[in-house]
């Protein structure tokens, strides 16, 4: 853990990233995070919140699965605010 009480950098290994076509700049992971399950409620949102920072920071995943239908447009708006904070306090961008 860092200073600031969130995952460091780990070592994720390049196979972890696949391009959707041969020469293609744009690579996600292997795997997702969704926002489908869950209750709609507070406490559910901060968990969700949590979960998608360490997950991105962790550089293990960089793909977040969300709708409108999910958690009654409550997942979305957790996944906006995590977002901005990603982009806004650590630098990191969505494609």
């Amino acid at each position: 853990m860092s200073q600031y009480g969130e995952v460091e950098n780990l070592n994720v290994h390049i196979d972890n990233f696949r391009s959707l076509y041969q020469n293609e700049m744009l690579r996600i992971t292997s795997i997702g995070i969704g926002t489908y399950v869950g209750d709609p409620d507070d406490i559910t949102d901060f968990e969700m919140y949590n979960a998608i920072k360490t997950s991105v920071l962790s550089g293990g995943v960089n793909h977040i699965d969300t709708a409108p239908n999910y958690r009654y447009m409550k997942s979305e708006k957790v996944v906006g605010k995590i977002l901005n904070v990603l982009d806004r306090k650590y630098d990191i961008h969505r494609d």
